[in-house]
């Protein structure tokens, strides 16, 4: 059975762990299931998330996220693509689509 914890690794990184069973742990290959590591321009950290074609199963997608627009992380800004041009190809401070994987 798995469950799931959360665990704040700094003011920037919440990472959700996943208990799973020891005797048949569950593995994902990145090659299978592609990630996506977005810059950020504003606050000089990223921002990571599994690619649109493996989110039914990994559940971390960009279109479910927002990022900070603003040094001081008070704005923040959809990164859904079903808006039109997603956020991050038209502000120059965020990695664009084409070179998120």
């Amino acid at each position: 059975m798995d469950s799931s914890r959360y665990i704040q690794i700094s003011a920037d990184v919440l990472v959700e762990y996943i208990y799973t069973d020891q005797a048949s742990p569950a593995t994902f290959d990145t090659s299978a299931y592609p990630i996506e590591i977005m810059r950020d321009g504003y606050t000089d950290g990223s921002y990571l998330w599994n690619a649109a074609n493996v989110f039914g199963t990994m559940g971390n997608g960009r279109d479910r996220s927002a990022a900070a627009i603003s040094t001081n992380r008070t704005e923040y800004v959809s990164l859904n693509s079903s808006f039109g041009v997603p956020y991050n190809d038209y502000d120059i401070k965020l990695t664009n689509t084409p070179q998120l994987v």
